[in-house]
């Protein structure tokens, strides 16, 4: 049915006008409605990254790296150490599974032993359950540092890639994802990824079990200003498409680093995934050009970071996970 409002007296087409005004208005505020009860992936991706908390991380960092002391076993403590031989450690072990606890997660120690490993090699692990029960993505990081002595603050490498981790984790606690995420921190990675090695060893058995594996591994450290952040990958369509994602969300969303894709580039707890066939991708900042010099030292610590540069990879990390696991608002 039409309506030919010439045909109509003043009063009925000023009432009409008005009742088509209403039904205008009232679709646009049903549609608003919609859009923000079920926004769209893109903007769910924009508000995790902005949810990136510099505080947040930098704490994580303090604490890791021994500038700052917290409470582990009911005791305050200060982790002077995490190298493999150290009680930091194993300290430092506890508290990220404390931190993660906090964020509603069930941590747990999957331990292995090597013989070239200092002790029992503790990987650590939490899971966020996804719609799909497999295959899974895994956001990882190494939580052991150097030199080996009483001093290690290993505050780039690699506490600054734990953060990044533990940062994720807080965020995509408050959504669901499609595909499952585990969130890990591999240990004894100085002596030879021996952690990841492990880890990566046991889910060979089931190759069709792993989407993608993201490594995290010195992500502090900009002495240039330059913006840089490698991602390592391998000519492989799923590491590929991991690298993709990468290139994708720093566009897409601003993040404002120079990502540059090295392929069959370095890596670390990447490396083993790569071994066994998996696709995965290493996030690290610039080694190749603009090497932190107190790397391995005592000075390696947080002073150092360039914490505009640290907060931007963050970010980009967040970002990644969340595309690649297919983020969902919670219902």
């Amino acid at each position: 049915m039409s309506f030919n409002l010439s045909n109509m007296s003043w009063a009925a087409r000023s009432f009409w006008k008005i009742l088509s005004g209403l039904l205008v208005a009232g679709l646009f505020l049903v549609s608003c409605s919609d859009s923000s009860d079920n926004p769209s992936q893109d903007e769910l991706i924009a508000d995790i990254i902005s949810k990136v908390d510099l505080d947040n991380i930098i704490h994580t960092v303090r604490v890791l790296s021994g500038e700052e002391s917290t409470m582990i076993n009911g005791e305050e403590t200060t982790i002077h150490s995490r190298h493999g031989r150290a009680t930091g450690n194993e300290l430092a072990a506890t508290y990220i599974q404390d931190v993660l606890r906090s964020y509603g997660y069930t941590p747990y120690e999957v331990t292995f032993s090597n013989e070239s490993a200092a002790g029992p090699i503790d990987d650590i692990v939490a899971n966020l359950a996804g719609a799909v029960d497999l295959p899974i993505l895994i956001l990882g990081a190494h939580y052991d540092s150097m030199p080996d002595n009483s001093v290690a603050p290993g505050a780039d490498d690699n506490a600054s890639g734990v953060a990044a981790v533990l940062e994720t984790a807080r965020i995509l606690a408050a959504y669901e994802v499609k595909y499952p995420v585990r969130f890990m921190l591999f240990d004894e990675q100085e002596t030879g990824e021996l952690g990841s090695g492990s880890y990566a060893s046991t889910m060979s058995e089931t190759p069709d079990s792993l989407l993608g594996m993201i490594n995290v591994d010195m992500i502090g450290y900009d002495g240039n200003g330059d913006n840089v952040l490698l991602v390592n990958t391998r000519s492989d369509p799923p590491s590929e498409w991991l690298s993709n994602i990468a290139t994708g969300v720093n566009t897409d969303f601003e993040v404002g680093l120079a990502v540059q894709i090295f392929i069959l580039g370095y890596g670390t707890d990447n490396l083993p995934f790569w071994h066994f066939g998996f696709p995965a991708i290493g996030v690290e900042e610039h080694y190749r050009d603009d090497w932190n010099p107190w790397h391995h030292t005592t000075g390696e610590r947080i002073f150092n970071f360039n914490l505009e540069y640290f907060e931007k990879a963050v970010k980009l990390i967040a970002g990644i996970t969340a595309r690649a696991a297919e983020v969902k608002a919670k219902k």
